[in-house]
């Protein structure tokens, strides 16, 4: 019951913040909360399911894939340290940082104009 209500929530917030910058689409909560609280392998098989329908629903791009994809299985994967209240605040330091550099290695990636002509 409460996989259904985190998957739906998160699933109508993705639906009323559709036109926002792919970064801040509360996609990424998801895979820490189902972590933490039920298991890191429902996680990551959830998390990659909300990524595919997010997708969808927001008409996303490879750039919307590359980003939700890694940092949703990064974030499940760090929700396995957070077994002490004291180490969510770090782990979710952890995980912004991450996304903070994966955002910019996304960008990179799939810049199309590359240097300009000399």
């Amino acid at each position: 019951m409460l996989l259904c209500a985190l998957y739906c929530v998160v699933t109508a917030v993705l639906r009323m913040a559709g036109d926002a910058p792919y970064p801040f689409l509360p996609v990424l909560i998801f895979p820490m909360l189902v972590s933490m609280l039920i298991d890191v392998r429902t996680s990551v098989l959830m998390t990659f399911g909300l990524i595919i329908a997010g997708y969808f629903i927001v008409d996303g791009s490879m750039e919307y894939l590359l980003f939700f994809i890694t940092s949703g299985a990064l974030i499940c994967l760090m929700g396995k340290f957070t077994t002490d209240r004291n180490k969510v605040f770090m782990v979710a330091m952890l995980a912004a940082a991450t996304n903070f550099v994966l955002s910019c290695a996304v960008s990179l990636v799939t810049y199309k104009n590359g240097i300009a002509d000399v």
